[in-house]
């Protein structure tokens, strides 16, 4: 019956988020294998939006197991139903502003570091134009501006923007939350850009040991923070301790991927040579 298909679809995508959240990708997965022609069969019943929600949902998860060329179509995708729900006023700017980020974040994992500053820009723009500037939306879409620009080799600019997104997380959610921890990851990735590590440093060390606290030892979320922090233990000097968090992020890489997500794998490995 339609009634018992919407349940199983809210019981099998929600199960697939706490998967995702708890970094077990490939099981997240098969959930949303399952979940998405189910939702495109029953897209007569609901909006544009109600699919492109789910579409994003499964592209989000593919793009955080390292399958960004498919996540780049999906995204894609939810972006067009948006944009077609906005213009008929069934959809708001700021659920656009959300596939903005989401393809933005895709096009970074895919190196096309341009096109994701623009997306990211657009999303900006749209949530101040609709929040308060010290909003939690506001300090994400500052904080993946300012990851874009050190990126692009301009961490210099990264940084007042990098600094606006901690302050704000540090108001909205506080010194020991993950969202917090990333915009200092940010921040600190801007400082050891322009050659300022040991200013880095401090700020990776903070929040890792919030990491730490927030999630499990073998969380997929600690990757990046780890390659980072190795990144610049190395440039400081201590290549002995460098050595250890890369091995480390290389373990637990491997305990959440598996053979997958072959761009991240190969970047701690070389770091190892």
């Amino acid at each position: 019956s339609i009634e018992f298909t919407e349940t199983y679809l809210k019981v099998i995508t929600a199960l697939a988020t706490l998967k995702q959240a708890q970094s077990k990708y490939l099981e997240a997965i098969e959930l949303y294998d399952r979940a998405l022609p189910i939702a495109r069969e029953n897209q007569g019943l609901h909006s544009q939006v109600w699919l492109a929600n789910h579409v994003a949902a499964y592209a989000e998860i593919l793009r955080k197991s390292g399958n960004v060329f498919k996540a780049k179509k999906l995204h894609s995708e939810a972006l067009e139903y948006r944009t077609a729900a906005v213009e008929v006023g069934a959809c708001t700017i700021l659920e656009l502003a959300s596939s903005y980020t989401q393809l933005g974040c895709t096009l970074f994992g895919l190196g096309d570091f341009s096109k994701a500053f623009n997306f990211h820009k657009k999303a900006l723009v749209a949530r101040v134009e609709h929040l308060d500037f010290h909003h939690s939306l506001v300090s994400e879409s500052l904080n993946y501006c300012a990851d874009v620009l050190q990126s692009m080799g301009n961490g210099k600019d990264g940084i007042a923007l990098g600094m606006h997104a901690a302050n704000i997380r540090k108001t909205a959610f506080g010194t020991f939350h993950p969202a917090y921890a990333h915009a200092l990851s940010v921040l600190g990735s801007c400082y050891h850009s322009i050659g300022r590590s040991y200013d880095a440093l401090e700020l990776l060390e903070e929040c890792l040991d919030i990491c730490e606290v927030a999630f499990s030892m073998s969380h997929a979320n600690l990757i990046p923070n780890l390659m980072l922090y190795g990144s610049i233990l190395r440039v400081t000097g201590n290549l002995h301790k460098s050595r250890s968090v890369y091995k480390r992020a290389l373990t637990i890489h491997k305990k959440n991927f598996g053979d997958g997500n072959e761009k991240q794998r190969k970047g701690m490995e070389d770091q190892l040579l």
